[in-house]
């Protein structure tokens, strides 16, 4: 149970620990490191030493403009209506007929989050690098995982960051051009 949510798939909102907050252990350095990495590169300084406010983190901005040609013809007079013949040309996402990089849309894929980081709750407080239940230099072992669901966590042990990954859809971002002619009585 940890951030004291159980049953929701494992997707929480993030802690963003401050950089010497013992709230928070890392299973290595350079998983420490790697964090703090992505923190900085996606702008989440701002809210260290704080739970990540829910929908407080976005995909790329997208943009579509489409565009419409048409003209319409008089056609001489049939049995006294006025008939015209209408050609017209439609274009969607000409944005990304001129570039292939725009008009183009990248989000998360559903259900629209990421996991920047692998959580665990511990029963007491651990040392970055030092694996849970290990033998303690000061005498003892140091804490265990907490598997209780009633228990409250001493400690989030952060493990495998991985940075979100958005991903191109393709059918929403392609262009398409239509052409055609109409007749109007």
């Amino acid at each position: 149970s940890v951030f004291g949510t159980v049953g929701n798939l494992g997707n929480m909102l993030l802690y963003v620990p401050n950089t010497s907050d013992t709230k928070v252990s890392f299973d290595t350095a350079a998983t420490e490191t790697a964090f703090n990495t992505q923190v900085a590169a996606l702008g989440l300084d701002k809210f260290r030493g704080s739970i990540l406010p829910k929908n407080s983190q976005t995909s790329p901005n997208f943009f579509k403009v489409d565009l419409h040609f048409g003209q319409e013809i008089p056609l001489p007079s049939i049995m006294g209506s006025s008939p015209k013949l209408e050609l017209f040309g439609d274009i969607e996402n000409v944005l990304n007929l001129i570039d292939k990089d725009w008009g183009a849309l990248r989000q998360f894929p559903f259900p629209y989050n990421a996991a920047l980081v692998r959580v665990q709750c511990l029963a007491g407080a651990v040392p970055t690098g030092t694996a849970p239940g290990a033998v303690n230099p000061a005498g003892g072992t140091f804490a265990t995982a907490n598997t209780a669901t009633t228990q409250t966590c001493a400690q989030y042990r952060y493990s495998s960051v991985v940075a979100p990954n958005v991903q191109l859809q393709t059918r929403q971002s392609l262009y398409q051009i239509r052409i055609g002619a109409r007749l109007k009585f």
